[in-house]
């Protein structure tokens, strides 16, 4: 059985110590999540929201968000979105599937470019 590489570390400027991104720390992150709430938790509180795996928990989420973005993260949450029944017209019934999101507050100095604007 093959053991796991471990991964290389990368200097930055700051000589801090910062770790590539392997292809499981890119499988955990599937997406921003772009609502009202939490935009308004991201400029009022420096947190992000993530759309995540299921299986996945805080310390994975906590690693990968570290290696992809290169930020500090200070603490994760982590909720079960429930999967929710829908009405598609008067007659046929669908679903929304459910999914696992993380809030993620970074450390004062971090941020995530990924919700400011590109100001033109």
């Amino acid at each position: 059985m093959a053991r796991a590489k471990k991964p290389e570390v990368v200097e930055t400027k700051k000589a801090e110590k910062l770790l590539k991104p392997t292809l499981k720390e890119l499988e955990v992150i599937i997406e921003p999540v772009y609502t009202e709430k939490a935009m308004l938790a991201n400029q009022a509180g420096n947190t992000v929201t993530f759309k995540v795996r299921k299986d996945a928990n805080r310390l994975e989420i906590k690693k990968a968000i570290q290696a992809l973005y290169n930020v500090n993260v200070e603490k994760v949450r982590v909720i079960n979105v429930h999967a929710k029944e829908v009405m598609k017209d008067r007659r046929h019934k669908g679903t929304v599937s459910g999914y696992k999101k993380a809030i993620v507050k970074l450390q004062e100095g971090s941020t995530i470019s990924l919700f400011e604007d590109k100001g033109e």
